[in-house]
């Protein structure tokens, strides 16, 4: 399941063609309602590991990317977050999601 905000490239004609295909590859899109109260909390991570963590943005296969992602979630860090007060909010949340529960 892929989970997508409302912005204009993710609701295009193309997309919604696609969705009959892509769910006949077991690979389901699924919308967040279009009026959120409040800021999804893990745009900041998401923003610094697509900008930071993995600046190559161009991958030639699926294992490719995975590993790219993969390492971007292993070398990322929450330093940048931490230098004003909204952004250590921020930065407590996302070291709490990045934490595997348990340890």
């Amino acid at each position: 399941m892929v989970v997508l905000d409302n912005a204009g490239f993710h609701t295009s004609k193309a997309v919604r063609a696609a969705r009959k295909d892509l769910a006949e590859r077991e690979i389901y899109l699924s919308f967040l309602p279009p009026d959120s109260t409040e800021p999804n909390r893990i745009e900041p991570v998401f923003r610094q590991i697509k900008h930071q963590e993995i600046p190559r943005r161009s991958h030639t296969t699926r294992s490719g990317l995975r590993e790219a992602v993969e390492a971007g979630f292993n070398n990322y860090s929450v330093a940048p977050l931490a230098r004003t007060p909204r952004g250590r909010e921020k930065a407590r949340f996302a070291t709490s999601i990045a934490t595997p529960t348990g340890s």
